[in-house]
């Protein structure tokens, strides 16, 4: 009498794809819910991408801000008059400067233009036309200073400039 496989077998192969299926399953739990510094693994990934993103737009920010003493410097301490003046002055990233007459993307910054370097330092020559996650945006200040302002601390910046024109 041929006899087919033993039941032991076949519940042995049952059970080790069952322990797989659970230990893959414990893994995908721990990486999710799991603890890092008090934040969870995809919430520590996505804030370090978020960290990434505002270093290089400060990085970029600081090399712009030399271009734009470069200029100032051969324009009697003036800086472009306008969006389109800058990007044609200086050689920027395609898009990286909103212009007036182009929709605003994600990460495009825009300039506040008809300033000179003797105006007051904390005056904002650029900043980023949309709010990250955490509520801010970077700006340029006048004097070089990169730093992350509060889309309310942006405006009322701004607020203040359009008062000392006047």
């Amino acid at each position: 009498m041929i006899r087919g496989p033993s039941i032991h077998r076949r519940h042995g192969a049952a059970g080790a794809l069952l322990l797989v299926v659970l230990v893959t399953i414990a893994i995908i739990a721990l990486i999710y819910f799991g603890n890092f510094g008090g934040k969870s693994y995809v919430q520590t990934t996505v804030d370090s991408k978020e960290h990434a993103r505002e270093v290089v737009g400060q990085v970029n920010l600081a090399s712009l801000y030399a271009s734009l003493r470069i200029y100032a410097a051969a324009n009697d301490g003036k800086f472009p008059p306008t969006p389109e003046e800058l990007v044609k002055a200086i050689s920027l990233p395609k898009g990286y400067i909103f212009l007036v007459s182009k929709p605003a993307d994600d990460g495009l910054m825009t300039y506040v233009g008809r300033q000179s370097e003797s105006m007051p330092a904390e005056n904002i020559l650029l900043y980023e036309s949309v709010v990250g996650s955490d509520g801010g945006c970077t700006v340029l200040r006048l004097d070089g200073k990169v730093e992350r302002l509060t889309a309310e601390g942006v405006r009322e910046v701004l607020s203040e400039m359009q008062g000392q024109r006047r």
